[in-house]
């Protein structure tokens, strides 16, 4: 359902839950509320209509989400199991019960569920076209003239991070070729062997025994919480990191601050962007402590914020070089900020990805970053976390920046 739909419809239902009640009526109206932003709201409609259909898996995936939105994770968990026990073969209940096991941390049981439910792996190897007698690399040995093609998947943002996991298959002697695509090969250009990669128009799919994704690499290789790889270090180019120097006016640090994310596939809902009037609250409750710089591509943020100009991840990767460190939601600019071993305060709402899995248990994805999640649904209590410790000193201090550098 999408915001417009929800905005169009909810009038609607909640007249006729007035007058006539029906399990489908009640079921609707709580998806209405949770997709214009009110879970509370949503909470005891979606527990209605599970409790009166238990049968209807449909109902639990509803409850589940709005239950996930709250923070409340472990409650989703357990009413997805019901819901995949009862139709295992709803590709949207197969997605949701492998990431609630993957946000529960049981990565090795999740993979191979997971993995098949992923619609953007096959998508991959249909955008580049590879033929069907190429075949998916499931994790096995490779040797003597087999090649595998590794196809970059996802957003810029994990088209960057899971590109840590290419130099696992050098470890295991497999002869791999990376693709991309166009707009960040020069980044890759710059950090692995130039016969390593596949520009467009190089090595046509047929040229390949076996392909695979980036981002299903950890699944193919079975790849626990506790076994992540540092990521690749990014090289900004000399010449973009003089271009977007910053004249310092004294010696407090210089911080950038991305508060929004694409929020794509979400129906019109923000999940992981904070508002901006919390994003202003940051900036104006430590400005006496930190310079802040704007790292919103196209957007502007208000004084007492700078706002540079750039345009390109080139741009973005040579201006965050001249940063002390970064704030960042989970987005492409956490990626980009970790891959240049910058410190890093990354805010997480309740309804993060599984990737950090539950509250207080983020996996290492970075080694410089500090992962604030919030207690239940939205930002409010991660945010007031990390302005505190941004003014006790706890995160962008001289002593803490100096131990980072470390």
């Amino acid at each position: 359902m999408t915001v417009d739909l929800a905005r169009n419809r909810v009038k609607e239902l909640e007249s006729i839950c007035n007058t006539r009640l029906s399990v489908a009526t009640v079921a609707e109206l709580g998806s209405c509320y949770f997709t214009l932003g009110d879970p509370e709201r949503a909470l005891p409609l979606a527990q209605q209509a599970w409790n009166w259909d238990r049968k209807n898996s449909g109902y639990g995936m509803n409850l589940a989400m709005i239950l996930k939105d709250l923070g409340r994770h472990e409650e989703s968990f357990r009413v997805l199991e019901i819901a995949y026990t009862t139709n295992p073969d709803d590709f949207y209940i197969q997605l949701g019960y492998a990431e609630a096991m993957l946000k529960a941390g049981f990565w090795k049981q999740a993979w191979p569920l997971y993995d098949n439910a992923r619609p953007t792996q096959s998508g991959a190897a249909m955008d580049l076209r590879v033929p069907s007698k190429v075949r998916e690399w499931n994790g096995e040995t490779l040797t003597g003239p087999h090649k595998l093609l590794v196809i970059n998947e996802g957003g810029t943002g994990d088209r960057v991070s899971y590109a840590r996991w290419l130099p696992e298959l050098d470890k295991r002697g497999i002869n791999y070729r990376f693709f991309p695509y166009t707009e960040l090969f020069p980044l890759f250009e710059r950090i692995l062997p130039r016969e390593k990669l596949v520009a467009d128009g190089e090595d046509e799919p047929e040229g390949f025994s076996h392909w695979c994704t980036s981002f299903s690499i950890p699944s193919k290789l079975g790849i626990g919480p506790n076994e992540i790889p540092p990521p690749l270090r990014l090289e900004p180019l000399p010449e973009k990191i003089a271009q977007l120097s910053i004249k310092r006016p004294d010696d407090k640090p210089v911080i950038g601050l991305c508060y929004r994310a694409a929020e794509l596939f979400q129906g019109g809902r923000t999940v992981r962007s904070m508002s901006q009037g919390q994003a202003m609250r940051l900036i104006c409750q430590t400005a006496d402590m930190v310079h802040w710089i704007s790292l919103q591509h196209g957007e502007r943020i208000d004084y007492p914020a700078i706002n540079c100009s750039f345009s390109s991840w080139e741009d973005t990767l040579g201006l965050m070089a001249n940063l002390d460190g970064v704030v960042t939601v989970d987005t492409s600019i956490l990626h980009m900020a970790g891959s240049l071993y910058k410190p890093i305060a990354c805010l997480l709402s309740g309804n993060s990805c599984w990737k950090y899995l539950r509250h207080g248990r983020v996996p290492p994805w970075y080694p410089t970053a500090k992962f604030y999640q919030n207690e239940g649904h939205g930002f409010e209590d991660a945010l007031n976390r990390l302005i505190m410790d941004i003014r006790n000193k706890k995160m962008f201090s001289a002593p803490v920046l100096a131990a980072s550098a470390t």
